[in-house]
């Protein structure tokens, strides 16, 4: 399947239902914003690769700016723009040489942090700002728990052009 490309990207310009009312004459300036804003919605929503990240780390537009550009046409993506989608590839805490954002999938620690089996775990990405967030919490038989931050995120940037930038 062939990949869509453009030269450079269209502008999107909102425009009001009133101009395109019956019985009033459409200008040429708004057909060609018209047909801006069609090839813009040709660009679908784009799902990015980002890295692994692991507690406390930030998959944000500020600090990966580089890899929040579409492949079509070059556009870079604010943050607004972003939703993330993430997968959970370890349970564990990264191993030695791990580094926020790495491509590569990392090496895990060869042990829990906390003694015992997994009681629960809670993942989660804050769309506004990229924050990683992982907990951990492992029970003895004893019922003695021991919360930590364990845990390795892969993590995708759901983004979508927006014709007016706003909070999501």
């Amino acid at each position: 399947m062939s990949q869509l490309t453009y030269s450079q990207s269209p502008g999107l310009t909102d425009l009001s239902d009133s101009t395109f009312d019956q019985d009033k004459p459409v200008t040429d300036v708004a057909m060609k914003q018209l047909n801006q804003n069609a090839k813009a919605g040709a660009v679908r929503c784009e799902r990015l690769f980002i890295g692994f990240f692991t507690h406390g780390g930030a998959a944000s537009v500020a600090n990966f700016s580089s890899r929040f550009i579409s492949p079509v046409d070059g556009y870079h993506y604010s943050q607004s723009e972003v939703q993330y989608d993430w997968l959970l590839y370890c349970t564990r805490t990264a191993g030695a040489g791990f580094v926020q954002g790495q491509q590569e999938p990392p090496g895990m620690s060869s042990g829990n942090s906390g003694a015992g089996q997994h009681y629960w775990m809670r993942f989660n990405l804050n769309d506004a700002t990229g924050a990683v967030e992982c907990d951990v919490s492992y029970r003895t038989t004893d019922g003695t728990e021991t919360q930590t931050n364990d845990g390795i995120l892969k993590v995708y940037a759901v983004c979508q052009r927006l014709s007016v930038n706003s909070a999501n």
